[in-house]
């Protein structure tokens, strides 16, 4: 926060300076016309026209200068961090909201505006990257429209911004869903800040939770033999229930080439599946 403060007019110069110096140009005038120009009409007028210009040049230096003094009060920050993907319009289970509905209702409650007492708070949408800072009054403006949910990427870019600010912590809204991480120990840091997950849904037990997989590479041979055996190795990265496989299919022509089921650890990882062509 900025604030103006008291305008002051000044000299640049002390005034003693500029009294001083004026008085020793005109007595050097003075002197310097009697000793080399006789005191008649001629002299007279040059010493007239040296003692205009010493005055224009003392009433030049006699100027004040305007100095104005700016206040700026800075304080810590408070982020609010809002997960702006197409998830988010999802409800969980059978809740009667959903993600986003709690999303916003958490940042329309009242301790936003308590904290704006003491703090700064800004407001950072974030999808598939980290989107322009906001003002958390325009909250209603935000629309779940993102593809992907890059939590890691967007929370390493906020500590980037606010590098040597100070930060009095991180309120995170988001269902978590495709953070495009192979494990769950990325979230324990070391961060610059102090992060503050809001649970907006009760999670539900790990066997009834979906597989979350992606494709993260697929690689195969740039040259092959007719008639030779080649290979395509698809790398896979996500978490899945250990009791629940996870088919990986090759299509040619939108005819099903392949088939081959996989499975990945609860607690998240990669992993190769092999297809001979």
């Amino acid at each position: 926060m900025m604030t103006p403060d008291t305008i002051v007019m000044e000299h640049s110069m002390p005034t003693a300076v500029l009294v001083a110096a004026c008085g020793v140009a005109a007595a050097l005038i003075v002197g310097s016309t009697m000793r080399m120009l006789r005191l008649d009409r001629v002299g007279a007028s040059l010493a007239l026209v040296r003692m205009l210009w010493l005055a224009i040049l003392g009433w030049c230096l006699w100027m004040p200068v305007r100095r104005e003094a700016v206040r700026e009060e800075v304080r810590p920050r408070w982020l609010l961090l809002a997960d702006v993907s197409a998830s988010m319009t999802n409800r969980a289970g059978a809740a009667a909201m959903t993600r986003w509905e709690v999303a916003r209702s958490v940042l329309e409650q009242l301790w936003v505006t308590r904290i704006r007492e003491r703090w700064a708070v800004d407001l950072y949408p974030f999808a598939e990257d980290l989107r322009e800072r906001r003002d958390p009054d325009a909250r209603a403006d935000l629309v779940p429209d993102g593809t992907a949910t890059h939590l890691r990427e967007a929370l390493l870019k906020l500590a980037a911004l606010h590098r040597g600010q100070p930060v009095a912590g991180v309120v995170v809204l988001s269902d978590g869903l495709d953070t495009r991480e192979t494990r769950d120990d990325w979230a324990a840091g070391p961060w610059p800040f102090a992060i503050y997950p809001v649970q907006i849904e009760t999670p539900a037990p790990p066997a009834l939770r979906p597989p979350d997989v992606r494709i993260d590479q697929v690689e195969t041979a740039l040259r092959v033999v007719v008639g030779w055996n080649s290979r395509m190795v698809v790398t896979l990265s996500g978490e899945a229930p250990p009791d629940q496989a996870v088919s990986i299919r090759l299509f040619r022509n939108d005819q099903l080439v392949q088939e081959i089921p996989t499975q990945l650890s609860e607690g998240g990882g990669s992993r190769d599946v092999v297809f001979q062509l």
